[in-house]
């Protein structure tokens, strides 16, 4: 029996390497009315990028999903090691 190696999920940059294979993924048929298309969050992010942040789901070499959400309210604190902002989330509006 071949000996398996778990792998673990990592969240990683949409690049231009993989910007296709993003726009790629879909969900299912009845998942739809409830997420926009990959296309559709890229371009969002593409026109707010201080508050956007898109990332791919890779398991090993693999993009098996793709997460999106929107930084409002958003205070920066400072940076991380890879230049990625810290902040809080004010939802107070």
């Amino acid at each position: 029996m071949p000996r398996m190696t778990a792998v673990s999920p990592r969240l990683e940059k949409v690049t231009a390497d993989t910007v296709l294979d993003a726009c790629r993924l879909e969900v299912a048929p009845a998942q739809r009315k409830f997420v926009s298309p990959v296309a559709q969050s890229l371009a969002e992010a593409y026109v707010h990028p201080d508050v956007a942040w898109p990332r791919l789901i890779c398991d090993g070499d693999r993009i098996v999903g793709f997460e999106f959400y929107l930084k409002l309210g958003y205070r920066k604190r400072g940076l991380t090691d890879d230049g990625e902002y810290l902040g809080d989330m004010d939802l107070k509006g």
